[in-house]
């Protein structure tokens, strides 16, 4: 398939421009004079700036390394970051072409030791010898034969084959890219099938390029994640994002545009809650803003304003002072133990944001794991336990002469311990769960419907709905409910300093990251209404 101008006007080819940064972005000179200045500036020591000197070499790698990413951020944008971040994929599947194994292992010295053999082999061109071969089997069969068989062992011939043909197929990706998304644009209108659609292509591109097959099927691939970058810079101009795909989850519109891939890695707050809950041992869990009591996002404990001055001035832990006003997040989580023990915090917080929380200064890398780190770039999160604050709940029951004082009271103490561990006064109908609208490679876990929701504060008139509710109840009076804030002497509840409220349509407010239940020192009282009426 040839490339007209018609066939360029649909895909809307833009001229190649030169980047323009836009503060605080730069290019590369912008860069690297600030990179020098800043370096002269704080070293005494060196005093050689010439281009000749090794210095100057580290630093213009440098400037063209934080240019390049300024380039790749501006262009792409927040919507379009799964797309240029393939990290959830598996290693296999995060480069277009060919994978070469990974370092650490000896493989890749194995690897370069018999590529450098291959190609210094006296009287023979192996690249342009792979390059002839019709197919891998060829190839791989061309290798296994003298002169080459000496210096490729079986583990590696495989990928010395993949390195071989590197150029060739690199250069037909980028001559004859027209060629690939020609081929890719006839498969999408012959067919919905994704399987189907891209063998189409692969066969197309075969055709015309003579690449062997597994080098066809990459083409496609890389051209797929050319229209995926591509549709990521177009905002999204619908209002329902659930309308891009089909009820069984397949997608209405090819490739899928981000919006659908950022249900793959955690994007809002509660995308790091939904990850917290998929733990075995957490029930309900939840993110909030601030650094609470708990894990910081290194592993290490959150310490008081007191611990942390206590610290050496250079040591790190003082940045990770317990503040409920921090632009940190902190995910909150409700688990099967009362009391989770430091351990059991930091294995659920590697659980959702990736093994950072055991070994937080892990140098990164593309290879490190299809799942970590999961936390996005700047994020910083924590976890803390969902922690109990006490209430005391005081009122005068209002009672027909023929009720039972003790059971009345009784039944009021358990309406309002329903009552705080539901979230739900009498008449709210039972919410339905909601199935996510779009699910990444994560199985969804929504949050249970019933539990009082972390720091929502108690509204007296719901507190006054549930008591009436009980049948021998006719009124309430004199309702008030106090906040066990402070506690000096754990034996002595005159001790406490405890925060009231009354009124009608008063609320108590319940600090972040904790749930209300029933003190032990509430106080029912109950008196008998001989009329009747209903202004007692």
């Amino acid at each position: 398939m040839t490339t007209t101008a018609e066939t360029m006007a649909v895909r809307n080819v833009q001229p190649i421009a030169p980047f323009a940064p836009v503060a605080p972005d730069s290019d590369f000179d912008g860069a690297n004079q600030r990179m020098v200045a800043a370096t002269v500036a704080s070293s005494a020591v060196w005093t050689d700036h010439n281009v000749a000197d090794p210095g100057t070499t580290v630093l213009e790698a440098a400037a063209f390394t934080l240019a390049d990413m300024h380039f790749r951020v501006a262009g792409a944008g927040f919507a379009s970051w799964p797309a240029a971040w393939p990290g959830w994929l598996d290693a296999a599947d995060r480069h277009w072409s060919g994978v070469l194994p990974e370092p650490g292992d000896g493989e890749l010295t194995a690897l370069a030791d018999a590529l450098r053999a291959v190609l210094t082999t006296p009287g023979r061109d192996a690249e342009r010898e792979v390059a002839a071969c019709a197919d891998r089997a060829d190839a791989e069969s061309l290798l296994s034969k003298a002169p080459f068989a000496s210096v490729v062992s079986d583990e590696t011939r495989a990928a010395v084959v993949t390195a071989l043909r590197w150029f060739t197929v690199r250069r037909a990706a980028l001559e004859h890219t027209d060629i690939v998304a020609d081929a890719v644009a006839a498969a999408d209108e012959a067919t919905l099938d994704p399987g189907e659609r891209d063998a189409r292509a692969a066969a197309e591109v075969g055709a015309s390029l003579g690449l062997w097959p597994e080098e066809c099927r990459a083409l496609v691939r890389r051209e797929r994640r050319r229209q995926l970058r591509e549709l990521a810079s177009h905002p999204l101009t619908i209002t329902d994002p659930e309308s891009l795909e089909w009820p069984d989850g397949r997608t209405k519109v090819w490739p899928p545009h981000p919006v659908q891939m950022l249900t793959c890695e955690p994007v809002t707050d509660d995308d790091y809650a939904s990850r917290a809950r998929s733990h075995p041992a957490v029930g309900r869990a939840w993110t909030v803003r601030g650094r609470l009591p708990g894990i910081a996002w290194n592993g290490l404990p959150t310490l008081t304003d007191d611990e942390a001055s206590a610290l050496p001035a250079a040591d790190p832990r003082r940045f990770i002072v317990e503040d409920t006003t921090a632009e940190a997040i902190t995910i909150v989580v409700e688990t099967a133990e009362a009391s989770p023990t430091d351990g059991d915090l930091r294995a659920i917080l590697a659980h959702a944001v990736g093994t950072e929380a055991f070994n937080p200064f892990n140098p990164w890398r593309d290879a490190s794991g299809a799942n970590d780190p999961r936390r996005l770039v700047c994020d910083e999160v924590g976890i803390a336990p969902l922690r109990v604050k006490f209430v005391r709940v005081n009122a005068t029951l209002l009672i027909p002469p023929t009720a039972n004082r003790a059971q009345v009271t009784a039944a009021a103490t358990a309406a309002i311990d329903t009552f705080l561990a539901s979230g739900q006064s009498v008449g709210t109908e039972e919410p339905a769960e909601q199935a996510p609208l779009l699910a990444g490679p994560w199985p969804p876990s929504p949050q249970p419907t019933r539990g009082w929701v972390p720091g929502e504060a108690i509204r007296l008139s719901e507190v006054v709905a549930t008591i009436v509710a009980i049948p021998e109840v006719l009124a309430v009076k004199d309702l008030a409910i106090g906040r066990e804030d402070e506690e000096n002497d754990p034996d002595d509840p005159l001790d406490d300093t405890v925060v009231w409220v009354s009124g009608a349509n008063a609320t108590l407010s319940i600090p972040v990251g904790h749930v209300p239940r029933r003190s032990i020192y509430d106080c029912f009282t109950t008196e008998f209404l001989i009329d009747g009426g209903c202004d007692a």
